[in-house]
């Protein structure tokens, strides 16, 4: 009996990965009810959950059934689809197919024949005959594909007649019932027949955060904010604002940054020279910047990492952190060395967060770890220690950079080496549990891997002779 990973990839009881996994040069991630996609050579069809070929593999590109009983597939140079029985149900005719959408009792998918796009039903007949550039599924609540020909934008319903006409440059989700738009220079919200909620033209409109009701919105060269109705919450009276996050705003008066509420109190007072990042939903700190030097503060203010701890000199992003859900804040400070503060705003190091993770077991953890240090001795010390561990993701990492002409980003720490490689490669295709779906590009599954390093060898021996 298995059961799938977070990965997608099915396990036992005892973590051990099905042996047909190794069986196809690549196996994709699937919902733990779908065929799942496998390829041999440059040839893709479906397994099912024993491993068992179920559609053969004989197509150049073939896209996962996503609760859908009709998929593309590409063949002959031309996309069709098939069941999941593999039988060709619209035959291979399109330069582009994309997956069928359902909304009430109607199922279209967009596909591209003759330079232009179209919708068709499931039987392959045309609803809509091409003529647009480009189709996408846009607004799922209300049915709608955002066309564009050439650099005008607009919407149509599910039997392509015209919603919102093409003649907007840039259009986007707003609420569930409307959207911004611009054209000729200014933005507004429309609704999804395409009529204007307000007539106000704004000189920008952010995204809207449904979690407070408000977008931000540039007007006369000032920034507010409007709720989804389009009426003026916050009046533009900002020299910039931010996102709200935790409750709170950034904003910028008179050349400084503070932080407002909901109610357009200033909560914090304007003194930074810096603060647009806002409140990180992890570590509820903002990275602030005050006499040229970085610091964190926390909701009420304080500064509860100030500058002066380490020397703090730049600000990067607020991280979540894996293991128990620490929450953590990451900044380059001097000597290009780093910290970690967790949700009780205490500093960490380096070394108290490996050493837990260690005594812990969690590998994953430690290789992310290692992931942020790529270009030190110490990140690949990390990624090592996570794969003794077992971690084939570690593993598949170290024999990728031990192998030549595969970019990886330890590179730099890492000497040829194919011994190495094929002693790390050898480890991950036996270990519990596989991820294809690597944060590294261009690794190859593990048994292209295999006959890469072994090619190596070969071409090493040979070269001694």
């Amino acid at each position: 009996m298995f059961r799938l990973t977070e990965n997608g990839f099915a396990i036992d009881s005892l973590g051990n990965i099905p042996s047909y996994y190794f069986d196809f040069d690549q196996v994709e991630r699937t919902r733990d009810d779908a065929l799942i996609p496998a390829r041999n050579k440059d040839k893709w069809g479906f397994i099912n959950r024993n491993g068992e070929i179920v559609i053969p593999l004989a197509y150049d590109e073939v896209k996962e059934f996503m609760g859908e009983s009709l998929t593309p597939i590409k063949t002959g140079g031309k996309y069709g689809y098939i069941n999941e029985k593999g039988e060709m149900i619209i035959p291979p005719e399109f330069s582009d197919a994309k997956r069928f959408y359902k909304h009430k009792n109607l199922k279209v998918a967009a596909v591209k024949k003759d330079s232009k796009y179209g919708l068709i039903d499931t039987l392959g007949h045309f609803v809509m005959k091409p003529k647009f550039d480009d189709i996408e599924v846009f607004h799922s609540e209300n049915g709608l594909f955002q066309v564009r020909n050439e650099n005008m934008r607009g919407c149509i319903d599910m039997k392509g007649v015209t919603k919102i006409p093409l003649e907007y440059e840039y259009l986007f989700p707003f609420s569930e019932e409307s959207f911004s738009v611009k054209k000729d220079g200014y933005w507004t919200i429309i609704d999804k027949n395409g009529k204007k909620i307000i007539p106000e033209k704004f000189e920008y409109v952010y995204y809207y955060n449904q979690e407070v009701d408000l977008a931000g919105i540039k007007k006369n060269g000032k920034y507010g904010f409007i709720n989804r109705k389009g009426e003026e919450v916050i009046p533009p009276q900002y020299d910039d604002v931010g996102g709200f996050s935790q409750g709170l705003s950034p904003v910028k008066k008179y050349g400084r940054w503070g932080f407002i509420n909901i109610e357009n109190e200033m909560v914090i007072e304007p003194i930074y020279e810096d603060g647009y990042t806002g409140f990180s939903s992890v570590s509820h700190l903002a990275p602030v910047k005050l006499d040229g030097q970085w610091g964190f503060i926390n909701k009420a203010g304080e500064m509860v990492i100030p500058p002066e701890i380490y020397g703090i000199n730049v600000s990067t992003m607020a991280q979540g952190f894996t293991h128990e859900q620490l929450g953590w804040v990451r900044a380059t400070i001097s000597l290009e060395k780093r910290f970690y503060v967790n949700k009780n705003h205490k500093i960490i190091t380096d070394n108290s967060i490996r050493e837990t993770l260690l005594k812990k077991g969690d590998a994953k953890s430690l290789y992310d770890l290692g992931l942020f240090y790529a270009f030190s001795y110490e990140g690949v010390e990390y990624i090592k220690q996570s794969a003794e561990e077992g971690y084939v993701n570690a593993q598949l990492l170290l024999a990728a950079a031990y192998t030549k002409n595969i970019n990886t980003p330890i590179d730099n720490n890492i000497t040829h080496n194919p011994v190495k490689a094929l002693e790390w490669a050898k480890k991950a295709k036996n270990r519990k549990i596989v991820n294809h779906d690597l944060v590294v590009d261009k690794i190859p599954p593990v048994n292209e891997l295999l006959n890469w390093i072994e090619k190596e060898q070969n071409d090493m021996e040979y070269y001694k002779k």
